[in-house]
């Protein structure tokens, strides 16, 4: 298993721990984790007040933005620390060297009926990424008025970023689904960087899907606030994807 692989799962474990935990705790655990992010987001945009007793004070999307990237990386750090005490105890993966011959060079990981299922999934995927990406880009069409309204920090976050993480799920399904097909001569498809956009797009997904779950308690179920008649199945569809993705990329990692 690639050292790549080996760090992946444990990012998956880092962060299955967290969701458990912090459904298991309630809001208090959100608070500890993020109170470290915060520290550093207000030390970086001066911004001040988020854990005032009266309440924060409304933050700034660039604010917002170095939080998410505090969070990402605290939770990388987490997996490199449990990386670490992996490598100790049961040595640290070595990438494979590139084998002298075509017969040490054939691997079998993956038998045909497990490539046909992930071919499968990766269908599943490609149509939920479009259906999503479809509705985004609906959305900023019919409400083009308001969008150019927005703050253009809030129209980065909210509509301008959406489309990047989905373009890198677009690369992302394309080239895995050209590794399977030439699978195991495949790996020339998935090159570093992709799989570590990639592992940072599973990643963002977790990330926003758990803040839509955790308004929904906090927020909207508490206030009793109106949703839409299609929330729920688009909610119910979103979950699903990520789970899935989640599924899907912790299968090539280990297939690498």
């Amino acid at each position: 298993m690639s050292i790549l692989a080996v760090f992946g799962i444990c990012l998956v474990i880092v962060v299955v721990f967290l969701i458990i935990v912090g459904v298991m705790t309630g809001s208090q655990f959100f608070v500890l984790f993020i109170f470290f992010p915060v520290l550093i987001s207000e030390a970086i945009t001066g911004q001040r007040g988020s854990f005032h007793p009266n309440g924060a004070t409304r933050k700034k999307p660039f604010f917002e933005g170095v939080l998410l990237l505090s969070v990402v990386f605290q939770v990388l750090l987490l997996s490199g620390i449990l990386f670490g005490i992996y490598g100790l105890f049961a040595g640290f993966p070595v990438d494979p060297v590139p084998a002298v011959t075509e017969d040490t060079a054939i691997r079998n990981l993956l038998t045909p009926a497990e490539i046909s299922g992930l071919l499968v999934i990766n269908s599943v995927l490609w149509l939920f990424a479009v259906g999503f990406a479809g509705m985004l880009l609906i959305n900023t069409v019919r409400y083009r008025k308001e969008i150019n309204l927005m703050p253009k920090g809030n129209v980065l976050t909210g509509y301008v970023l959406p489309f990047f993480l989905f373009l890198i799920a677009f690369y992302f399904l394309f080239a895995s689904r050209n590794y399977l097909a030439l699978y195991p001569k495949g790996e020339s498809q998935l090159s570093r960087v992709l799989l570590f956009m990639t592992i940072f797009y599973g990643m963002c997904l977790l990330f926003f899907k758990i803040k839509d779950i955790y308004l929904y308690f906090t927020l909207f179920r508490k206030r009793q606030i109106p949703l839409w008649k299609g929330y729920w199945l688009t909610m119910s569809l979103s979950i699903l994807y990520t789970l899935l993705f989640q599924y899907f990329l912790i299968r090539i990692l280990l297939s690498l």
